[in-house]
């Protein structure tokens, strides 16, 4: 089996999933400018708070399936049969969809408790199903080494069926939070359904059609215990509370008209992640592959693997933070002149997401061949000093200090796990490898 990818065919994969994501953030960004102008700070900021509670409780569904894809299923899809590898899917499709349902009846119930707008947040409810199963589809395409269609689903067909429901809307004089929120749930629903065709035809056409090592112990490299699907399901939502946690709290600490700004500043910032999400998902995969190998192939495979992605995102989100400090003003101007007090947020942004170009995958690299206790640890404890500096700072000095919180966790949880792997598996996610390994 060949365990590392080359740089020219990490190169050519990566164009093409830079081309789609660069579609689709550009599709997505002229969405939030339409929505952010048409709706105003006020309902703008409601309809991505509500959004953001959608995508966070969406991970709750998947229980911790959507890393063990990530992890297990490129090793089982060598080693199991075509029947094996089919089943394993469809239970995580079962299991997903039915927690989703449950998750969201449950969430609307206590919304309408605590007197919230029962509309948009029944609408918003109903993004928890559709997303959840949307993400564990994304996590089994970039196993089965099929991301690239999974980003063109995601990045093309999602944000046109968005967009054309948004125009719809429009046009009628229909669009409001609510009205969105209807549009962005049938998109991802419509996505869902692409991506399932598209992973069924994966396990049909892939399962062991790698060469599979003779002295392979079957059990050893696929077993998941009930213990590590939970350290997966933690890791999980403290990925997710990382990453949405900003927006939520400044909605409920500051107002949802702030939780807006900073959502614009995540927005406009977007752009320099492009390489670098890129890059991570399509590795992601051939990292977990290397679990079948022993020893120092392994880490000599991981480490060409993580050298080659590092190349290509690290120079990339250097540009992108250097347009950015520069055209931050013009860019933000398009969302309306209200938007303009989150330049600083953006520029802060920018350089966490500098970062993360920097260490390239290696969260993947730390949750596929590591461990997944040391990963959850890490994961977990920063999801909390995220909540609580989110809250603190933003608190004291709004918008900029939640952006600040963000650069600080990021830097952190960065910093841990290149550390760890480093140490647990001997290899660095490092730029200087990656840009001056030949």
């Amino acid at each position: 089996m060949t365990s590392a990818v080359s740089a020219k065919r990490l190169r050519s994969s990566t164009a093409l999933a830079f081309g789609s994501r660069a579609f689709g953030t550009a599709t997505r960004f002229a969405l939030q400018v339409v929505l952010a102008r048409w709706l105003g700070t006020s309902s703008y900021g409601r309809f991505v708070v509500v959004r953001g509670w959608g995508e966070l409780l969406a991970k709750v569904p998947n229980g911790g399936l959507e890393l063990a894809a990530v992890r297990n299923l490129p090793v089982e899809n060598v080693v199991r049969s075509r029947s094996y590898v089919l089943a394993s899917v469809a239970k995580s499709e079962r299991l997903t969809i039915l927690r989703g349902i449950v998750l969201a009846a449950a969430a609307v119930v206590v919304a309408s408790f605590v007197g919230a707008p029962s509309q948009i947040w029944f609408v918003g409810m109903l993004l928890i199903v559709a997303q959840a199963i949307a993400s564990l589809y994304l996590a089994m395409q970039q196993a089965f080494h099929r991301f690239v269609n999974g980003t063109v689903i995601t990045e093309l067909c999602q944000p046109l069926v968005f967009g054309s429901g948004i125009v719809v809307l429009a046009a009628a004089d229909a669009l409001s939070a609510t009205t969105a929120l209807v549009a962005l749930v049938g998109s991802v629903a419509v996505g869902a359904l692409l991506q399932r065709r598209d992973v069924r035809r994966s396990v049909a056409a892939g399962a062991q059609t790698a060469e599979r090592p003779a002295d392979i112990d079957v059990e050893r490299v696929t077993e998941t215990t009930t213990a590590e699907t939970r350290l997966l399901f933690a890791s999980q939502i403290a990925i997710a509370a990382i990453n949405l946690s900003g927006v939520l709290i400044v909605g409920l600490v500051v107002g949802v008209e702030a939780a807006g700004l900073l959502a614009v500043a995540g927005r406009a910032a977007s752009p320099s992640r492009l390489a670098t999400s890129a890059v991570e998902s399509l590795v992601s995969g051939n990292l977990s592959a290397t679990r079948v190998l022993d020893g120092e192939g392994a880490r000599q495979a991981r480490q060409t693997i993580v050298d080659n992605a590092i190349r290509m995102s690290f120079l990339p989100s250097v540009v992108f933070l250097v347009g950015g400090i520069v055209f931050s003003g013009l860019v933000l101007e398009l969302f309306g002149p209200d938007y303009a007090a989150a330049r600083t947020a953006v520029i802060i942004f920018l350089v966490a997401h500098l970062v993360e170009g920097m260490t390239g995958p290696c969260g993947y690299l730390s949750s596929s061949c590591g461990s997944v206790v040391t990963y959850a640890r890490i994961m977990s404890s920063h999801a909390i000093v995220m909540v609580l500096l989110v809250a603190l700072f933003a608190s004291a000095w709004g918008i900029t200090g939640a952006a600040i919180a963000q650069l600080l966790v990021t830097i952190s949880w960065n910093a841990a796990l290149v550390i760890d792997s480093g140490r647990s598996l001997g290899v660095w996610c490092l730029p200087h490898r990656g840009l001056m390994r030949s």
